[in-house]
């Protein structure tokens, strides 16, 4: 065991009662990097298989039944360090580490998380850590009792994070359920579920006909310091320009290149750059948002080295829609509101996460 370095530092932010130093020491001072094996000789069980992405499958015996560890990639993904719940086994492109007397499983998880493993990358190819890598990396870390307490405090913000990704994968979920029961599958004209007083038959109808398509000649030269409407592109707001606004709520899809065919939907008085076209609807803006959705573009892809799409194609695309525009307009509130909420809970995760990243920096040196 090296001995405590005489340099020692404090992070930024600390829980009151704590002032003194902390130490530098090398990673493998703290854990007890060990290595994955081959499972496949083993019988079926309870004890659950861990790789670089995550839970395999169960065999009937562990690498460790009563330690817990920290699972890091040896090959492959090795930037995404995740805890090991005792029993466990790993494959052998997983190491698994287990923590030093006096040292605390949920501290030195953060410690694992803050690390830059992409830029201990070995390898010219797939990328690769080894133990000795992994040993080597310097670390600073308090005394015991501080470890366990922002360990704990780390442990709680995780579980939040866990609980609100779970929520926002529910809505997703039933956002999937509601696209198949809400409207017609396979041969049928009616769909499984639907909205009080409408009974009709759907129709056949083309996407064309449902709509108009509009190009634009925009790029990102036409950004501009004084611009009125915001500009986008396929990933969203680049910045302001002068020219070339939409007049009604619209959905712009990408023709060219990486996530061709995927929508987006628009207010009105904003501008999209050429790579995207975009639809106003002849009805309903929120049904045809749907309806896009559930489309398969694949079918009218062109183009063997960048993928592109054509209103040409795609238009004479059949979907069956409602008669009626009422229950366009019901089906289209109902998944404005949907997504709405599917938004707002990714949003909710993305900040507990930067707040996470934020207090990673400031709570760690």
């Amino acid at each position: 065991m090296q001995k405590p370095s005489k340099l020692a530092q404090t992070p930024q932010i600390r829980f009151a009662g704590f002032t003194d130093p902390w130490e530098r020491r090398k990673l493998g001072d703290c854990v007890d990097v060990q290595s994955g094996r081959d499972y496949k000789h083993l019988l079926e069980g309870n004890i659950p298989v861990y790789g670089t992405g995550g839970y395999m499958l169960s065999v009937n015996e562990a690498l460790s039944y009563n330690q817990d560890a920290i699972g890091i990639g040896r090959k492959g993904t090795i930037d995404k360090p995740y805890i090991l719940k005792a029993p466990f086994w790993t494959v052998d492109t997983l190491f698994y580490a287990l923590p030093r007397e006096n040292n605390k499983l949920d501290f030195l998880n953060c410690i694992f998380q803050k690390i830059n493993w992409k830029s201990k990358d070995e390898s010219t190819g797939v990328p690769s850590l080894s133990k000795t890598i992994i040993n080597n990396v310097d670390i600073h870390i308090p005394e015991e009792t501080e470890q366990t307490k922002i360990g704990t405090y780390f442990q709680s913000l995780d579980n939040l994070i866990t609980l609100h990704q779970s929520k926002f994968e529910k809505l997703q979920k039933i956002k999937k359920s509601c696209l198949q029961n809400l409207f017609p599958q396979n041969n049928q004209n009616t769909p499984k579920i639907r909205f009080k007083n409408f009974s009709d038959e759907w129709v056949e109808s083309k996407l064309k006909e449902n709509c108009i398509y509009k190009s634009s000649n925009l790029s990102n030269s036409d950004i501009e310091k004084e611009g009125i409407y915001d500009l986008y592109d396929a990933n969203g707001i680049i910045g302001k320009t002068k020219k070339n606004p939409q007049t009604l709520d619209y959905i712009t899809i990408i023709k060219d290149g990486s996530g061709v065919g995927r929508v987006r939907l628009l207010p009105k008085n904003t501008a999209f750059i050429g790579t995207m076209g975009a639809l106003q609807s002849n009805n309903c803006i929120n049904f045809l948002y749907v309806l896009l959705q559930k489309m398969d573009f694949s079918f009218f892809i062109n183009g063997a080295t960048i993928p592109h799409i054509y209103f040409s194609d795609y238009g004479n695309a059949i979907n069956k829609i409602p008669k009626n525009s009422k229950e366009q307009e019901k089906i289209g509130a109902f998944f404005s509101k949907l997504d709405n909420l599917i938004t707002l809970q990714q949003r909710k995760v993305e900040k507990l996460k930067n707040i996470k990243k934020a207090l990673l920096n400031k709570m760690f040196i």
